[in-house]
């Protein structure tokens, strides 16, 4: 579906919902079955707005109390300048911030203005909104966008991103942080430039995971235009788009975050728009920074896809021999539209690993993908008690000798000879005991006694798990037989 297309069917569905029931669910209908006809209704299709903000309140309004609430002060951090300042209608706030002066407001247009002032004392004020605290605007999945116009100047930062509901509970990164979109005039970005990236714990800061998307046709933040900022946020994988959905730059699975780091974005997560000024990235602002420096916020919409049930999945089993790895064939099908999908795997037998690669497969143009599963062993390093014959046939061999040349002798040599004697006599007994059956043999290929190290003979099913970009699943039994 095309970017025009998509900006007049949403802005359609909005005036369709405000509409009475009945003739609301006509034109639905009407709508649904249009598209579908057409053929662009897919299975990655979204419907209307789960919540969003049109801002489209009066003239020096305040945002909506409803949605949005206000983080104020100096917050310290990243060595930021900024006074954050809520400027709520009818309060009086603390200078710096000045309530004639607010540095959130509606324009009466249809935009939020997020203003950055330099006061009169040379301390710049701005605003840090966020939806935390408020029930209806705590998210888990979806696609979330907003479309914005920003400033572009030295020492400015405007963000468009999400934080872990769970942030006051287990602090920061643990709590996870997904930039939606980012900018500042320093390396590598500038004004032709944003920035999408994911911070959790053992990859936040300057080691967060992302991707720099760079405007086609030099392309400016600050040419007067409004751009689209996005994510395709499902279990185990975000995708960053810019304009359109369809224009994904990057896709963030849960297996590039470094090995053995947790992947917390499968929680609850709040929103939040601001424009800093100063700090590690950008630097100071200087004489050219405009004051005041404005940017200006269309929307923020947050939409859930429609239900995509998990593809079909068949697999062919395999055997492998402890310490070496097998591998399966999975196919997948899905209907074409489907979208990526993620693949994890589960249950693989003690002592292994199980990997799927690739992580995800993609159906946004083809109705058929297939991938790998793999199971990892470990080596057998040790036996159960009295299971190795070929132990105890060298232990038999080699006391039988010894007690032949020991004898006749000394009284020590006597008591030595009985030791080996006995010694020899035990392991013919085991050895019988395993040619009967009873405790198993290291000679079958499936000995009933398991294995002190390395992965356990016997056979398996590991599973592997598939998730759409709905959080719908599907599973799969892959055979795994380890000899």
């Amino acid at each position: 579906m095309n970017k025009n297309l998509t900006n007049v069917i949403d802005t359609r569905l909005l005036r369709i919902v405000e509409k009475p029931f009945a003739v609301r669910d006509f034109m639905l209908l009407s709508l649904l079955s249009f598209l579908f006809l057409t053929g662009s209704l897919s299975a990655q299709n979204w419907g209307p707005p789960v919540w969003s903000d049109e801002f489209n309140g009066a003239a020096n309004s305040a945002p909506d109390s409803t949605k949005w609430t206000y983080d104020v002060g100096n917050l310290n951090v990243n060595h930021e300048l900024e006074i954050y300042c809520a400027n709520p209608v009818g309060a009086s706030p603390a200078p710096p911030c000045d309530a004639n002066n607010p540095n959130a407001y509606q324009d009466g247009n249809g935009n939020l203005v997020i203003q950055a002032i330099k006061t009169a004392s040379g301390t710049w004020t701005s605003a840090r909104l966020k939806t935390q605290g408020i029930s209806s605007a705590n998210f888990q999945y979806g696609r979330i966008e907003a479309r914005m116009k920003l400033p572009s100047a030295t020492g400015l930062w405007p963000a468009f991103w999400m934080l872990g509901s769970n942030i006051s509970s287990v602090g920061w990164p643990q709590s996870g942080e997904i930039d939606i979109m980012e900018n500042v005039l320093t390396a590598p970005l500038g004004a032709t430039k944003i920035k999408s990236t994911i911070h959790g714990p053992g990859y936040s800061g300057s080691n967060g995971i992302g991707q720099v998307y760079a405007f086609p046709n030099n392309g400016r933040v600050d040419d007067g235009s409004y751009h689209i900022y996005g994510v395709i946020w499902s279990p185990y994988m975000t995708q960053f788009y810019v304009d359109d959905p369809a224009n994904v730059f990057v896709t963030i699975p849960a297996s590039a975050i470094p090995s053995g780091a947790p992947w917390v974005y499968n929680n609850n997560f709040f929103l939040l728009l601001n424009l800093a000024v100063g700090g590690d990235w950008p630097g100071p602002p200087d004489s050219s920074t405009p004051n005041p420096s404005l940017m200006y916020v269309d929307y923020v919409r947050v939409y859930k896809a429609v239900t995509v049930p998990g593809p079909t999945m068949t697999a062919s089993s395999m055997t492998v021999t402890a310490g070496q790895t097998g591998t399966s064939t999975l196919n997948l099908s899905s209907p074409k539209g489907t979208g990526k999908v993620y693949l994890i795997c589960s249950n693989a037998p003690a002592n292994s690993t199980c990997a799927v690669t690739p992580t995800y497969v993609d159906f946004s143009s083809s109705g058929s993908a297939t991938a790998s599963v793999s199971l990892t062993t470990q080596a057998h390093t040790g036996s159960s008690r009295f299971t190795k014959r070929p132990v105890w046939a060298f232990i038999t061999f080699s006391g039988t000798i010894l007690g032949l040349l020991l004898a006749p002798g000394s009284q020590l040599r006597r008591k030595t000879r009985l030791v080996v004697l006995a010694t020899a006599v035990l392991g013919i007994f085991i050895m019988g005991m395993n040619a009967c059956g009873g405790g198993g043999s290291s000679m079958s290929s499936t000995p009933t006694a398991p294995t002190l190290g390395g992965t356990p003979s016997g056979s398996y099913s590991v599973t592997v798990t598939s998730y759409t970009v709905s959080g719908d699943q599907s599973t799969i039994s892959v055979p795994a037989t380890v000899n």
